[in-house]
């Protein structure tokens, strides 16, 4: 058996243990100023601990031995706990499904209905947009896109800039150009990407080739189902770096359209860039078809 104790008179605490055979371990403690006090005692059957605040008169207990039932504190705890995890999985997969809604660069159709008074009843107009496939392949020969495409059954066929790249190889643009002549009339006209990539010569004359018409600040006149429609496309604002940096993007595209004010035909712009429609809306447009951003300005997954 052994034992020991000291005390220390400037914080009036004393600490003492006993250890014998059974190894039942005693200690107390008090706190002078708090009038607090701690008994604990553990040995191989019980244990009890208790805390008396001497001003408040509480006491608090807890005993605990062999056979004892979960206290309904316990219980709440682990409910407590499942509950938490479960909403912090369940926060965590949304979070993750609508990061790969926003990211998703799949094949996606959106359908959008346009009302004129300029059209009479019966005379409908369907066109596909397509833009910023930047080269990219889908299925082989491009055939998903090209089903899809046909799908829509279209009476026009829009190209709203960067069907090309300037990263990566023309293949993919002319396999998609060659598979869809013949669906419907096709018009294109430049994005900022294939104006950076210092072959734009090159893309027009390939989609010239594949029975596209190239709209370079100018227009067209068709008609469909008993239909006129008056189709106007500009290049890129960055085809400066093409045709120098002297070259008046703005200016051009007055002198290109001012003079279809007067004209009553449905006048279809379209042009590679959205947020320019601040000067689109100095003229007579009835319709802007444009590309660029890739989704949308602002984009709400499933919306």
């Amino acid at each position: 058996m052994t034992g020991r104790s000291k005390a220390r008179k400037d914080s009036g605490s004393v600490e003492g243990s006993k250890v014998r055979k059974d190894c039942t371990i005693m200690e107390v403690s008090k706190s002078g100023n708090s009038g607090s006090m701690e008994v604990s005692k553990s040995g191989n059957s019980r244990s009890i601990e208790g805390s008396k605040s001497g001003d408040s008169g509480i006491m608090d207990g807890n005993r605990i031995g062999e056979g004892s039932p979960v206290t309904g504190r316990s219980k709440t705890n682990k409910r407590r706990k499942v509950g938490i995890i479960a909403a912090a999985l369940i926060i965590t997969g949304l979070f993750i499904l609508l990061i790969f809604a926003a990211f998703y660069s799949g094949l996606t159709v959106r359908t959008y209905r346009v009302s004129t008074d300029k059209l009479d009843p019966g005379q409908n107009v369907r066109i596909v947009l397509i833009a910023d496939l930047h080269s990219c392949i889908y299925g082989e020969n491009q055939e998903h896109l090209v089903d899809l495409i046909q799908k829509q059954e279209p009476d026009l066929i829009a190209l709203a800039g960067d069907i090309a790249d300037e990263n990566e190889p023309l293949a993919g643009a002319e396999m998609f150009l060659a598979n869809i002549r013949g669906t419907a009339p096709v018009f294109y006209v430049s994005g900022n990407h294939e104006c950076w990539s210092r072959r734009i010569e090159e893309i027009k004359d390939m989609v010239k080739r594949h029975g596209a018409t190239v709209l370079e600040h100018s227009a067209r006149t068709v008609a469909v189902n008993g239909a006129r429609l008056i189709i106007c496309g500009v290049d890129d604002p960055d085809i400066k770096l093409h045709e120098g940096f002297q070259y008046d993007w703005k200016r051009e595209m007055h002198d290109a359209f001012d003079g279809l004010a007067d004209d009553p035909g449905y006048k279809i712009l379209l042009s590679h860039r959205p947020e320019l429609v601040g000067i689109y809306k100095e003229f007579s447009f009835d319709l802007v078809l444009s590309g660029h951003s890739h989704g949308g300005q602002v984009r709400i997954p499933f919306f």
